[in-house]
């Protein structure tokens, strides 16, 4: 399955789950801020985000950060 080079955010974590590749991805609500964080482990590299309003947007900012290492990572192995 090919990936084109505009394939990010979501649509990028999709082709990830699909080529299952292993990508850790951790939700955790802040009771006392009322927010979401958000831990992404992917080739051995981890992003973390907080303070979001909804695990959607967790998820987007973390792609949003690993995008292009991501991209790499994926270049390399082909």
């Amino acid at each position: 399955m090919g990936r084109s080079n505009r394939c990010i955010g979501r649509s990028l974590y999709n082709h990830l789950r699909q080529r299952e590749i292993p990508i850790d991805l951790e939700y955790e609500f802040n009771k006392t801020k009322l927010s979401w964080d958000g831990r992404m482990t992917v080739f051995g590299t981890t992003y973390q985000v907080t303070g979001k309003q909804s695990k959607n947007e967790v998820l987007d900012t973390l792609m949003e950060h690993a995008n292009s290492f991501i991209l790499c990572n994926l270049s390399a192995k082909k």
